[in-house]
């Protein structure tokens, strides 16, 4: 069966424009997540403000159907009700093929759709991602194997260098490239908490790295123990922040955090208590009027258990850290951000006592400071919670909204 494309405008009254506008980016996120979908955007026309150029792509008529089906029954339909559509439907009869990228290199389905939401940066990575490859291999005397199960948002494989040493080569699609600043922060830990970094490509963005063994999320460790890994090893991983960074401040990080949680808590409907967004908004304008230069340290971003790998014949077990975003903040922000998933216990009338000791505990294996580590963890539980359920992960978004709410409901 052939791919279905449609293409062409919704017409939007004045009148209907904000609620319309505020709707789009969960109904995006929700049919992106969808696993027929190959491509698809909404966009305001840059000539006319009540036109809304849609172009979405799937992978059959069955997958179309389906997506037309969930989104008969979601908030959509009804804030989009009555809208004009002009729309052209039409199918693709040519064999599919594993990628349109050639022969070789295949990305994975769902980094090829993160690629097609970038708009033509995407595409134009996406086409030429086996010249990329191809480039690199002879520029970097490498050969490059098939794609790793488990990336989302980079071309990441292993890699063979002329010697026979064992590689990765990562490839990050543009968008994600956008605003990180992980290069930088691999070169300048040298191999200490983070995986070695021994080639990198400023055109492209891409990273040859020192292949690591299993992630710390498969080794059927519980919780508690998993933090003790990431602490040890962020003890390790944090640095001085470099003279200029140009990355993201504690201050901006806040600022921005805040200014999600607002936009998303109406997007999907207003999922939880007032409560809940207020007391996270409040240790926002906290965490970023305590923001001080001097106080701040080259962050990792985004440390969790599947970000940390074991390093082969270590005895005991070292660990290194992978994917850094790269934050000017201070620490208590990356152990905030293992704070944000440690459920372990928090109900009952209790529940805020007990997610305190959570935090306690943390201090115990880094000497940060408790209040700011609570203030981040919580701020990242709620935003957490909000963005799944923003891109369709709805169960395990409600779980952390309701601890949120579990531990604003028993504060003191």
């Amino acid at each position: 069966m052939g791919r279905i494309r449609l293409e062409g405008y919704i017409a939007v009254p004045p009148d209907r424009l904000v609620a319309v506008a505020s709707a789009l980016p969960n109904h995006i996120a929700l049919t992106q997540a969808e696993p027929g979908c190959l491509s698809f955007s909404v966009t305001q026309s840059p000539d006319n403000p009540c036109h809304f150029l849609v172009a979405e792509v799937f992978v059959d008529q069955a997958a179309f159907e389906q997506h037309q089906a969930r989104a008969a029954a979601s908030p959509w339909s009804e804030i989009s009700a009555g809208l004009e559509r002009h729309y052209t439907i039409t199918k693709d009869d040519s064999p599919a093929k594993e990628t349109p990228l050639g022969s070789r290199f295949a990305a994975a389905d769902v980094v090829q759709r993160r690629a097609l939401t970038e708009g033509e940066a995407g595409r134009a990575w996406l086409a030429r991602l086996d010249d990329t490859l191809s480039g690199l291999e002879q520029a970097w005397g490498i050969t490059i194997g098939p794609a790793l199960p488990g990336g989302t948002a980079a071309f990441v494989a292993e890699a063979t260098s002329a010697d026979g040493a064992n590689l990765v080569l990562k490839l990050p699609t543009p968008g994600t490239a956008a605003g990180r600043h992980e290069a930088l922060v691999l070169g300048r830990a040298a191999g200490k908490g983070y995986a070695r970094l021994l080639r990198h490509d400023d055109a492209t963005g891409a990273l040859l790295l020192e292949r690591l063994g299993d992630r710390l999320d498969t080794l059927d460790l519980p919780y508690e123990r998993q933090l003790d890994v990431m602490c040890a090893t962020l003890l390790q991983a944090w640095m001085p922040v470099p003279p200029d960074f140009p990355g993201t401040t504690g201050a901006q990080k806040a600022l921005n955090l805040a200014q999600s949680i607002v936009q998303l808590w109406s997007a999907t409907g207003q999922p939880c208590a007032q409560a809940v967004i207020d007391a996270a908004l409040m240790y926002c304008r906290d965490r970023a009027a305590a923001w001080r230069p001097e106080s701040a340290i080259l962050a990792h971003g985004d440390p969790h258990p599947a970000n940390i790998l074991a390093v082969p014949e270590t005895s005991p077990t070292q660990f290194k850290f992978i994917d850094p975003d790269g934050l000017a903040i201070e620490p208590a922000y990356d152990l905030g951000v293992l704070l944000r998933a440690w459920h372990d216990g928090i109900a009952g009338r209790h529940a805020h006592d007990i997610a305190r000791a959570h935090a306690r505990y943390l201090t115990t294996r880094t000497q940060v400071t408790t209040e700011a580590i609570w203030q981040w963890g919580y701020i990242e539980r709620v935003s957490t919670g909000l963005h799944l359920l923003e891109i369709g992960e709805i169960e395990q978004g409600q779980h952390y909204l309701s601890v949120a709410e579990a531990i604003a409901s028993t504060a003191g």
